[in-house]
């Protein structure tokens, strides 16, 4: 302690935890070595009698050492802190890339619910539910959380005119983020001016809305995957996303790493389908996908069996 009442740590060797997740991602055995951590680090309070509201849990103030990912910790003497609210926080900031996902067609209520109520308390980017359940999803959060839908799912071969129906009737219902499936007949048929003029059209129905587009990798070529990234991007559509989850195969690293070398740089990425570990997203994420779509990450965070989308 310096006599100017300035607090000093060590931190040599270390760089701030958001730092290191800017170029980073995290594998899943470090998110798993942080909280043992945490956990050791709580105890040894303890034996100090100090509290656990002194911890500073802001990911600015958390260093790590970059190889052997051994984490300081900035504690303030006497602080009174809520712990349990930091370490929430702090689970958001890691969650934040999530959609957490519900759209099996046997879906109920109690089911979306339970989405709904993971989504509020891990604080993911948004949940991802039926069109059909929207409104009433939109009602139970009450503006906690953004809540997208999708439109034309999960084969993409309605008309323009149904979609944007579905479109304008999701956003009425109080959707904050459309994901649409593109025709992928016309893309097929080389009939590009139709699936831009289609994300054109969701697209100003949608205003300042998000707008994702389905492109289902799966049954594509890498040219038309290439086609489809250009298209997207002149069409104004704010992500491009891998997969319905329905189509045989889901989010492949490979096509991740292929977007990002042809969108427009106003285009973000979401990888969707069959992410089912902790160390498949942070290297979605460290590719550059900005959103996954998924349930199973929050169940592998609930320790459950992670099944599902």
């Amino acid at each position: 302690m310096k006599k100017e009442g300035k607090l000093c740590y060590d931190i040599t060797s270390r760089q701030p935890l958001e730092r290191i997740l800017e170029t980073h991602a995290m594998t899943g055995e470090q998110v798993r070595s942080l909280f043992w951590q945490l956990y050791r680090a709580l105890e040894e309070m303890e034996k100090y009698l100090l509290e656990s509201g002194g911890i500073l849990l802001t990911p600015e103030l958390i260093y790590a050492e970059p190889e052997r990912f051994e984490i300081g910790l900035c504690a303030v003497p006497g602080g009174k802190g809520d712990f349990a609210a930091e370490l929430s926080h702090f689970l958001q900031y890691l969650l934040k890339h999530v959609d957490h996902t519900l759209l099996l067609q046997p879906s109920t209520w109690e089911e979306i619910k339970q989405i709904c109520d993971d989504a509020m308390e891990y604080g993911t980017a948004s949940v991802c539910i039926p069109p059909s359940y929207v409104k009433q999803a939109v009602e139970y959060m009450n503006g906690k959380m953004a809540v997208c839908t999708v439109i034309g799912f999960p084969n993409g071969y309605m008309t323009t005119a149904a979609k944007e129906f579905e479109t304008k009737d999701a956003l009425a219902n109080g959707a904050s983020e459309i994901d649409m499936v593109i025709n992928i007949g016309w893309l097929k048929d080389q009939k590009y001016d139709l699936i831009e003029n289609e994300i054109r059209t969701l697209k100003a129905a949608c205003g300042d809305k998000i707008l994702k587009v389905i492109i289902e990798t799966c049954f594509l070529t890498a040219e038309e995957k290439i086609k489809m990234c250009q298209i997207v991007t002149v069409a104004g559509a704010d992500y491009i996303k891998t997969s319905t989850g329905f189509g045989g195969a889901g989010a492949t690293f490979a096509d991740i790493e292929l977007f990002s070398r042809h969108i427009g740089p106003n285009v973000k990425m979401k990888a969707a389908g069959g992410i089912s570990s902790l160390e498949d997203a942070e290297k979605f994420l460290a590719l550059g996908a900005d959103r996954l779509g998924t349930s199973r990450i929050i169940k592998i965070v609930k320790n459950e069996k992670a099944t599902g989308y």
